[in-house]
């Protein structure tokens, strides 16, 4: 029915707007995190790394419009909430070793 489609619409873009929330609220703290672990002389080479990381970003929203494509968006959107759980629960396995003082 169409009731049932636009919950399912208002479900998904709520959770997209958590996602999106959720994910870009980390990348100051956690930048900040792996600089402490990095040596000085070798900050430069690691930060690059992010911005590599941001390039490859670009592609994954060309393949998340073929996959939109051809699944539509609740699958993309749902896949992108899956990766992103992944990522935060790998994320906070790590949080023991982070130094509580400085």
């Amino acid at each position: 029915s169409d009731l049932a489609k636009h919950l399912v619409v208002a479900v998904v873009l709520a959770l997209y707007l958590v996602r999106s929330a959720l994910a870009n609220c980390t990348t100051p703290i956690s930048t900040s995190i792996s600089m402490d672990f990095v040596p000085r002389d070798q900050r430069a080479r690691w930060s690059s790394l992010g911005s590599i990381t941001q390039a490859c970003w670009s592609g994954s929203a060309a393949v998340g419009g073929v996959l939109a494509d051809r699944y539509g968006y609740a699958v993309v959107f749902m896949l992108t909430a899956a990766f992103h759980l992944a990522g935060t629960l790998i994320q906070a396995t790590l949080l023991p070793i982070v130094p509580r003082h400085e």
